[in-house]
């Protein structure tokens, strides 16, 4: 059972008499993988079903971070500016890369879906557009900083789901934005 390494929150417990060896705890989808390879003596069959699969901390905190930026645009305009825009989009840039890292050791398949907004000043028309426009500018961007394209997606939501603001003016800007949401899905079962 040694050669299995488990981490910590995981216990390993051979039924002898079945010849099983069961697990139960929580892993990172990575040792999972490692351990559905793994050749155990004096176990015909390794039973993984009590793991449950976890992000560490560091994940976590990263995931947050990325999904708590947001891209501000003018009105009526899927236009980057040259300033904030650009600063916060390094920013994105470097979470992306570090959260990849992460995702990576862990055993984790990322995406990133870029969700773009527009405030209510238009025709639903106009601003489903819009929204999708923002998104498709931030994927640009993004991927001109090195994001890989295979790992981002956009999606434009119009004035359908708002996000929530303490005043009606700071309403209107919050929603002339692109959010990001991140998907982490057990690589092994990743397409």
């Amino acid at each position: 059972m040694q050669q299995l390494h488990p981490p910590d929150t995981v216990t390993l417990v051979l039924d002898a008499d079945e010849g099983v060896l069961r697990a139960r705890g929580a892993a990172a989808p990575v040792w999972l993988a490692q351990t559905r390879a793994a050749v155990v003596p004096g176990a015909a069959v390794l039973d993984l079903s009590g793991v449950e699969m976890v992000r560490s901390a560091a994940l976590e905190q990263t995931v947050a971070r990325l999904e708590a930026r947001q891209i501000l645009f003018p009105i009526a305009s899927a236009v980057l500016d040259a300033g904030a825009s650009q600063d916060g989009l390094r920013g994105v840039a470097a979470d992306y890369q570090q959260l990849a890292e992460l995702a990576g050791s862990e055993g984790w398949h990322l995406e990133l879906t870029m969700v773009g907004r527009a405030d209510p000043s238009g025709s639903a028309e106009r601003n489903n557009l819009l929204s999708m426009e923002r998104s498709q500018a931030v994927r640009d961007a993004l991927l001109a900083l090195g994001v890989p394209t295979e790992t981002v997606r956009v999606a434009g939501l119009g004035v359908s789901a708002p996000l929530p603001a303490a005043d009606v003016e700071r309403q209107g800007a919050i929603n002339r934005s692109v959010s990001f949401t991140v998907s982490l899905t057990d690589a092994a079962s990743a397409p």
